[in-house]
C-alpha cells in the first residue's frame, strides 16, 4: 500500500465553497507538536480524524458520516477538495468569495491571501505569487488548489493511491508570530453555584501586559469545540443542570491569542412552580357576573412567573367530556357546571401541575354574552356560544358594492411538500405585485441546509426599481397554524418601504431564508407585497445553502402536487363597501362563492398555461369599508374546523384572531371590533396560510346585544 504524509496548515477563516490539491510525488515531514516551538504556540489542540474518498460526496469525521456539497476529485494530477468542507468542517474558518470579481479572500491573523477563480496567481499580503493550479468552479462548487493552501497552513494528510482514500488527522493549530507579550485571559463568577435560570454574573479580568486593546473573546463550554462562541449569552439564559467548565481566551490588537483560562461552575436544577391554591369568593355565579379568581403559588423567590395558562370548559354530565376554551374566564353565560384550570410557566420554562376548580353558573341572567364581550371591546376575545346559535341564520348584507382591483398575486403552494431542489413558480409583474409562499421541506438530505428564495430579475435594457411594501413570513416551523397567523399579522401590521434598484440584466433576492435552518418536516410560510415601475421577472425556488443566484434558472421546474394551488391572479384586492341597516344583525361570507357577493379568483399557471382557480382565495386582500347607523359589534365566525389568523384596521393595526389558542369549529365566534355610528371604518382581512375558509363577518347593532 502506497501512502504519503503531507503537512498542511489549518486554522484560517472563510465561508464559501472551494477545494485543494496536492501532487502525488511530494512528501513533507510531520511536525512535532509541543507547547512552544520557536515562535509558534499551540493552545489545547482539538483532534479529529477525517476520511474522504475521491469522487465520493461522503466524508467521515471521527467515524460519523457527513455529506459534502461536492466530491473530492483529481484534475491533471492535482487533488481538489470541496472548499466548504475545508472551511466548515476541517478548519472552522471564514472567508469571502466575490461573485462579480471572482476573488477569494482568506484572512488569518496578519496574513491576507487573495486568489482569483481561473487565475494561476495569488497575493499574500499584497505580494504576487504563482500557482501551479488555479481555483476553479466545477458543477457549482468552488475548488482551491491544495498545494498552495498547504504551504500557507498546517494539516497532517495521507493519500492512499490504491483505495483513493484521503485521510486527515487534524490538530488545531492557532499558531502565529508573537508581537510583544500575549494577553492574559481571566474571569471570575460571582459565586460557584447557581440555580438554573438565575442571573449569573461574570467579572471579566482579562488584560494585556503591553497595554494593547483586547479585540476579541472566545468562550468554550465543557471543552467542546462545537460550543465555542464570542458570547456566553445563550448558555447563561438557560444552562443545563450539572457541573460545567467555562473557558475563555482573548486576542489583542496585535492578533496575539492568550492561553485558555478555565473555571468550573455548578448549576442546580430549577424547580417547577407549585400552585398551592386556586380561590374564588363563592361557588356559584349568575350569567354575566364577573368572576374574580385568585391563586397562590410557590417558586424560587427571584424567579418571575412568565405565563399564566388558563382554560375553562362546561362539564357535560352525560359524557363527562370537556370542550375547553383557552383563556381566563371573566364571566360565563350559560347555566351549568364549569371546570376552570390553571397552569403556571416560570421564566426558566418549567411548567407547574394543573390545578382545577369547579364552579356553577345559575339560571339568573345579569348580562348576555354579546353585550358583555362587545362592551369590553377586546378584539380577538372568544364568544363561547354554549347555546350553539348558528351565525348562518343572520341575514346577508343587502346594501353593498364590490370592486376587484389591486395587486397581481403570484401564489406558490404546489408542490406544498418539496422533495428536491428546483423552481416552484415563476412569472412576471409590472406595477403592484404580491407573492404568497407556503412550502414544507420533506427532503431526506440532512447534510445541506435548504433555502426558500424569491428572485427578482430585470430583463429590460434599462434599470428598474422594485419597492417592497409589506412582508410577513414565519418559519421554518412545524406549527403551521401559528406560523400562518403570525405571518399574516406581520403582513397586515407592517407597511414599510424598502427599495431595490436592478440594473439591466441584474438579479437580486426579494426574499431568502439563508440564515435559517430549514429542517426536513418544517414549513416556510408568508406573503410579500411590492411595486415595480417596470416589468420584473419573479422566481420562487428551493435551493441549496451554497447555490448561486446565477444558477437558479438552470434548476428543474417542480411538478404540482395535484392538491394545492399555484398560479397568477390579477386584481387580488377586493373592496366591499357595506352600508349596514341596523334593524337586525347581518353577515357577509368570505372565501366561498355565495349570494352573488363572493367568488373565487380565476387565473393561470404561467409554467403550464392552464387555467387555475384559487379555492379559498388565499392571498386575496379583503377591504371591508363599513358605515353603520347605530354603534355595531363586528363578530368573526369560522365555518371550517381549523383556523388561526389575524385581522387589521387601517387606523388601529393588526390583531390575532383569536386572541388565544385556535378556532376549533363553527360554534365559537370572536370579537372583531366595534364600529361607531355614522363613521367609516375599514377592516382588512386575508385567509392565513395553513387555515381553511370560509369565514363570516357578522354585524350586530347595539340594540341587539342583550337579546
Amino acid at each position: 500500500m502506497k501512502k504519503k504524509i503531507i503537512s498542511i496548515a489549518m486554522g484560517f477563516i472563510l465561508a464559501c465553497s472551494p477545494m485543494s490539491y496536492i501532487q502525488a510525488s511530494e512528501y513533507l515531514e510531520e511536525p512535532e507538536l509541543s507547547q512552544t516551538v520557536g515562535n509558534k504556540f499551540y493552545i489545547e489542540p482539538d483532534r479529529q480524524s477525517i476520511e474522504l474518498k475521491i469522487d465520493s460526496k461522503y466524508a467521515f469525521i471521527n467515524q460519523k458520516q457527513y455529506q459534502l456539497n461536492s466530491a473530492p476529485t483529481i484534475i491533471k494530477d492535482k487533488l481538489y477538495v470541496p472548499f466548504k468542507f475545508i472551511a466548515d468542517e476541517m478548519l472552522d474558518i471564514h472567508g469571502q468569495f466575490d461573485i462579480k470579481t471572482r476573488r477569494i479572500t482568506l484572512k488569518q491573523y496578519n496574513k491576507t491571501i487573495v486568489l482569483t477563480e481561473g487565475k494561476q496567481t495569488a497575493t499574500i499580503n499584497g505580494q504576487t505569487v504563482k500557482l501551479e493550479a488555479a481555483p476553479i468552479i466545477q458543477k457549482g462548487a468552488l475548488l482551491l488548489p491544495f498545494k498552495f493552501i498547504s504551504e500557507q497552513f498546517n494539516i497532517l494528510f495521507e493519500l492512499d493511491n490504491v483505495t483513493s482514500t484521503v485521510k486527515f488527522s487534524l490538530i488545531e493549530d492557532i499558531s502565529q508570530k508573537v508581537e510583544g507579550n500575549r494577553p492574559v485571559a481571566k474571569f471570575a463568577f460571582e459565586k460557584n453555584t447557581f440555580v438554573a435560570g438565575q442571573a449569573i454574573k461574570i467579572l471579566d479580568q482579562s488584560f494585556d501586559q503591553d497595554g494593547d486593546a483586547i479585540i476579541e473573546r472566545q468562550w468554550q463550554i465543557d471543552h467542546d469545540k462545537a460550543n465555542r462562541s464570542s458570547s456566553l449569552e445563550a448558555f447563561l439564559e438557560k444552562p443545563a443542570p450539572g457541573e460545567h467548565y467555562i473557558s475563555l481566551r482573548v486576542k489583542d490588537s496585535k492578533n496575539n491569542w492568550s492561553e485558555w483560562f478555565t473555571q468550573s461552575i455548578s448549576i442546580q436544577p430549577n424547580i417547577a412552580p407549585i400552585i398551592s391554591k386556586l380561590q374564588l369568593p363563592k361557588e356559584s355565579f349568575a350569567q354575566g357576573e364577573e368572576i374574580d379568581i385568585e391563586y397562590t403559588y410557590e417558586n424560587e423567590a427571584w424567579e418571575p412567573i412568565e405565563e399564566e395558562l388558563w382554560s375553562y370548559s362546561i362539564i357535560d354530565k352525560k359524557s363527562n367530556q370537556k370542550d375547553s376554551t383557552i383563556g381566563k374566564p371573566r364571566a360565563l353565560f350559560y347555566p351549568g357546571e364549569y371546570s376552570i384550570e390553571l397552569q403556571l410557566k416560570d421564566a426558566y420554562g418549567n411548567m407547574s401541575e394543573k390545578i382545577e376548580k369547579v364552579i356553577t353558573i345559575t339560571d339568573k341572567i345579569i348580562q348576555t354574552e354579546l353585550d358583555y364581550k362587545f362592551k369590553k371591546g377586546i378584539i380577538g376575545s372568544v364568544i363561547d356560544n354554549y347555546a350553539q346559535f348558528n351565525y348562518q341564520n343572520y341575514s346577508v348584507v343587502d346594501d353593498y358594492t364590490v370592486t376587484n382591483t389591486g395587486a397581481k398575486l403570484l401564489m406558490s403552494n404546489s408542490p406544498e411538500s418539496v422533495n428536491q431542489k428546483g423552481i416552484l413558480y415563476k412569472d412576471k409583474v409590472q406595477g403592484a405585485g404580491r407573492v404568497l409562499y407556503h412550502h414544507k421541506n420533506i427532503m431526506n438530505d440532512s447534510f445541506e441546509n435548504k433555502r426558500l428564495v424569491i428572485m427578482m430579475e430585470n430583463k429590460n435594457e434599462t434599470p428598474i426599481t422594485v419597492t417592497k411594501r409589506r412582508e410577513g413570513t414565519r418559519g421554518p416551523t412545524n406549527d403551521i397554524l401559528h406560523a400562518g397567523s403570525l405571518a399574516l399579522a406581520d403582513f397586515l401590521n407592517k407597511d414599510f418601504y424598502h427599495e431595490y434598484t436592478l440594473l439591466a440584466g441584474e438579479k437580486k433576492y426579494l426574499f431568502d431564508t439563508v440564515k435559517r435552518q430549514w429542517n426536513s418536516g418544517d414549513t416556510v410560510s408568508g406573503m410579500i407585497e411590492f411595486y415595480s415601475n417596470e416589468e420584473v421577472h419573479i422566481t420562487i425556488a428551493v435551493i441549496g445553502q451554497d447555490t448561486q443566484i446565477a444558477d437558479i434558472d438552470a434548476l428543474p421546474i417542480l411538478a404540482k402536487d395535484g392538491i394545492h394551488t399555484r398560479g397568477s391572479f390579477e386584481n387580488a384586492d377586493r373592496y366591499y363597501n357595506l352600508m349596514i341597516n341596523n334593524d337586525k344583525p347581518y353577515k357577509i361570507m368570505l372565501g366561498l362563492p355565495a349570494n352573488n357577493m363572493e367568488d373565487w379568483l380565476e387565473g393561470y399557471d404561467a409554467l403550464t398555461g392552464e387555467k387555475v382557480i384559487n379555492k379559498g382565495n388565499y392571498g386575496m386582500l379583503y377591504w371591508l369599508r363599513l358605515r353603520v347607523k347605530e354603534e355595531t359589534g363586528v363578530l368573526f365566525n369560522v365555518r371550517s374546523n381549523i383556523y388561526k389568523g389575524a385581522i387589521a384596521y387601517t387606523d388601529k393595526g393588526a390583531y390575532a384572531m383569536p386572541q388565544n389558542g385556535f378556532v376549533k369549529g363553527p360554534k365559537q365566534a370572536f370579537v372583531a371590533g366595534i364600529v361607531k355610528e355614522n363613521k367609516m371604518s375599514e377592516l382588512i382581512y386575508a385567509l392565513p396560510n395553513g387555515s381553511a375558509a370560509p369565514v363570516l363577518f357578522c354585524f350586530i347593532p347595539k340594540s341587539q346585544w342583550n337579546k
